[in-house]
Parts: C-alpha cells; sequence; structure tokens
C-alpha cells in the first residue's frame, strides 16, 4: 500500500500543490509510505536502503528469511539461502547490487556473514577463520561491515572488502569487545565495550589502531549506528538520566550535536546520507510512542515520519537513508494486529519532473493532508505508465489506485536487555541486533523509556 501525506499546515484539506512547485524534500516536507510486508508473511522489517533496492527480512510466526525489495511489497524476494543449509536468514545491508546480513541453522544458532548478489543462490559465506560465527551490518563502496565471534566468544568489529579472508579485527586495544554497525566513504562506526561494561561508540579507517573514540563529554554510554558524508549518527545516554539522545557528529567526540527533540525523552539516530539523518523518538508527544524521525542537523528540524502514515500505525522507526531520501524502517499499529511491517518512505519532491525518479514532462497533483483522521489521498501518479522509469515506486504497472487499510514484551536476560525483543518476540534471533543480543547481554538496556512502545531496531521483530 501507498500512502502520501503533508505535515499540518495554514492551507485545508483539499488544497493541491503541484509537483513541480515543489523545490526539495526538505522545503515540502511530503513523504509517500509505502507498506513493503510481502504476500504470505505476517510481519517484516526492512534494514537498509540503496540503489533502488531495499532489504530486511520477513517472518511469518517464526524465525524470518532475508528479503530483497525493488520498492513494492509485490517486488518481494526471497534470499535465503537455503543452499548452505541455513534456513533463517536476515539481510542488513545492499549497495551496487551486493546484499549482506547472516543466517543460521535452528540446530546450533551459530550466524553465517552472507554476501548475495541478488538471488538466493548467490549466497556466499564469508565468516572468516579463526571465528565461531559472524554477522553483516552494513556495506558500501566495496567494504563490509559487521562482527564476528572468536573462539573464546568474544565479538570483535570486522571489515571485510569481499571475501572471508579479508576479514580485518578493528577490536581496539583496551576494549572487551566490539561491534561495527555501519560503512561508508571509508569510514567505520560501531561501538567497543570497555572492561567496566561501558558502551563506547566509535569511528574506524580501516584498522584496529585507528579507532577514535566518539562518546561525547557527560555521556557514559554511547553507539555509533550510522555513517555517510562525513557524518556519524548515533546516541549517547547521559550521566544524569537513563534515556537516550539521538546524536549527531563529524568526526570527533567535541563535534557532538544532541538531535533530542524537544518535548520528547528518548531518541536515537540510525542512518544518514546527504546531511540527513534518520531514526526514532518517544515522548509526552508522542504519547510515548516510539516514531520514525527525520532530521537535519539539529534537535529543531526534527521531522515526525510518523504523520505520513496511513491509520492504524502509531509506532514506528526509521533505520537507514540513502542519498535520494528515501528512508527504510518499519512500522505497526492496531492496523497489523501489533506485527511490525517493512516501510518505505520516499520524498515526493524527489518525482519532480527531469528527476531520476519522474521524467521531464510528467505532472502530478498531491491532495494536503491538514487534519488526523483525513481519508487517504489518491496516489501521486504520472500521466501515462509509459513514463515510469524502472526505480518508480509511486504507481503500480497498472496505474490503480491503492487504498489505506482502515507493549512490547521484555526479553529479560540478567536484566532487561537494550535490544528488547519487539511484541511477540518472533524470529527475534534473525534480526542483525537480535543475534548480538546473545553476546552482550551482560551490558545491554533498553532503546526507550517507554515498556509499550516498538522495541529497538535491534530487535525489530513481531
Amino acid at each position: 500500500m501507498t500512502f502520501v501525506k503533508r505535515i499540518a499546515g495554514a492551507a485545508a484539506i483539499g488544497a493541491v500543490l503541484t509537483a513541480g512547485m515543489l523545490t526539495g524534500a526538505r522545503a515540502a516536507a511530503i513523504y509517500t509510505a509505502i507498506d513493503l510486508n510481502p504476500s504470505g508473511f505476517t510481519s517484516s522489517v526492512a534494514e537498509g536502503i540503496g540503489d533502488g533496492q531495499q532489504v530486511g527480512f520477513a517472518a511469518n510466526g517464526g524465525p524470518g528469511q532475508a528479503i530483497l525489495w525493488t520498492g513494492t511489497a509485490a517486488s518481494a524476494l526471497n534470499l535465503n539461502p537455503s543452499g548452505l543449509g541455513l534456513p533463517f536468514s536476515s539481510a542488513n545491508g545492499v549497495a551496487n547490487g551486493q546484499q549482506v546480513g547472516s543466517a543460521f541453522h535452528s540446530n546450533d544458532n551459530l550466524n553465517h556473514a552472507i554476501l548475495w548478489t541478488g538471488t538466493a543462490a548467490s549466497a556466499v559465506d564469508l565468516t572468516p577463520s579463526g571465528f565461531i560465527q559472524a554477522a553483516f551490518a552494513g556495506i558500501a563502496d566495496g567494504q563490509q561491515v559487521g562482527f564476528g565471534v572468536d573462539t573464546s566468544n568474544n565479538p570483535h568489529a570486522l571489515l571485510w572488502t569481499g571475501t572471508a579472508a579479508s576479514a580485518v579485527d578493528l577490536n581496539p586495544s583496551g576494549f572487551t569487545s566490539s561491534f561495527g554497525e555501519a560503512v561508508g566513504d571509508g569510514q567505520q562506526v560501531g561501538f567497543a565495550v570497555t572492561t567496566g561494561g561501558n558502551r563506547q561508540a566509535l569511528l574506524w579507517t580501516g584498522t584496529a589502531a585507528s579507532a577514535l573514540n566518539l562518546t561525547p563529554s557527560g555521556f557514559p554510554n554511547s553507539e555509533a549506528l550510522g555513517v555517510g558524508d562525513g557524518q556519524q549518527v548515533g546516541y549517547a545516554t547521559p550521566a544524569t538520566g537513563v534515556n537516550n539522545h539521538a546524536i549527531l557528529w563529524t568526526g570527533t567526540a567535541a563535534s557532538a550535536v544532541d538531535l533530542n527533540p524537544n518535548g520528547f525523552t528518548d531518541s536515537i539516530a540510525r542512518g544518514v546520507a546527504n546531511g540527513q539523518q534518520v531514526g526514532q523518538a518517544a515522548g509526552p508527544a508522542t504519547g510515548s510512542h516510539n516514531q520514525a524521525f527525520l532530521w537535519t542537523g539539529t534537535a529543531a528540524s526534527a521531522v515526525d515520519l510518523n504523520t505520513f502514515l496511513p491509520a492504524g500505525f502509531t509506532d514506528s522507526e526509521a533505520g537507514r537513508i540513502d542519498e535520494n531520501g528515501d528512508i527504510v524502517g518499519l512500522a505497526s499499529g492496531p492496523a497489523t494486529a501489533g506485527n511490525n511491517h517493512a516501510f518505505l518512505w520516499e520524498p515526493v519532491a524527489a518525482a519532480v519532473p527531469g528527476s531520476a525518479r519522474y521524467p521531464a514532462g510528467a505532472t502530478a497533483a498531491i491532495t494536503k493532508i491538514g487534519v488526523p483522521g483525513a481519508p487517504p489521498p489518491p496516489l501521486i501518479r504520472p500521466p501515462t505508465a509509459s513514463i515510469i522509469p524502472d526505480r518508480s515506486r509511486q504507481w503500480s504497472a497498472e496505474g490503480e489506485t491503492e487504498k489505506a487499510a482502515g507493549g512490547c514484551p521484555e526479553f529479560q536476560v540478567s536484566h532487561i536487555c537494550r535490544y528488547a525483543a519487539s511484541r511477540s518476540r518472533v524470529n527475534r534471533a534473525m534480526s542483525k541486533r537480535g543475534m548480538v543480543d546473545r553476546f552482550r547481554v551482560s551490558f545491554c538496556r533498553r532503546p526507550s523509556s517507554n515498556p509499550g512502545s516498538v522495541a529497538s531496531r535491534s530487535a525489530r521483530v513481531s
């Protein structure tokens, strides 16, 4: 399903804007929200985006399977590498026609780092020698990042360049364990754990010795979760509180900018590209529901992406953003009986004539929605299907109008885990962060002060 909404403004419902009037996604703040949940699956999560593709996983009452999309639910391609004897999987990153993630067998629950090139049959196991298991978290510019678990059961951040033999151990001196979370422009980000159990956001440039601690002053714990175009994002936990604050860095701890929006008690930034950051926030302003957010460098710039979802979706998270401003994540609520659905948000401004996604000469109209409960507007569409480029994701091939469809149990180990299982905990072990949970339960904590909100994308299952 595809939905178009606009943040409430002065104009009344029914005011029409032509696509040619839009000068940029930030100025118009208009997005389409596309439900990617594939037919036959009750839940799904989109984890990565790049070059017109989206990846994640889908589940149907049990552990999930890696999925590759090209902008619609109908495009879903199952990447599960059953040929490797691994029946469960998750794809976490995509770039240049390659997808990365992990897979495991329920017999041993050992994760294998998997690289695909568009089909299940293309799956290659890149778990390096000397590590009993591994998982990819991200891919960019010919590099892959994630973690591996050594024979002493310690997780180490790892960097690959396409083969198992290329793996470089990024675990810095003085840290007991580490995790690679994202890669871009020759930089890698993640975090490491001190002997005292504190998490410290790290920035690498290819070697363990290059590790730079990004933890801001006054924040004893932090993680870097995304990197791109010279910026890094993640979160930090203030010494005076228990809630997380979304953080933006530009290469140093001193550069940290607190993105936590006014009126919100908890936030996390997960992805960054082209000067835009995405993540989630929760607080009184959202009824303590986690909701997907977009920033452009400051807390005051925060845009609630949940407002672009159809009725019945009360919780959401944004996980990654690409250079076009397309965003992936998840949403859930009464409309899905609490199950997560993978979602794609696209800036409508990207569809102006002459853009890569919308050819010159095409026109479109957008109905402006200004009050809660208003009926969904019609899809934005070109005058004929013949001008739709392959990457078009606003219209079906037939140009048919799609219509809108009408507590998070905590995972206890030694204490509440930061990457708590989402709702029914279905497929928790399959998500990237769910796998990480098995190795860092002693130092994890919840991402939100709200026990009923969508769990961190680190667990992202329902």
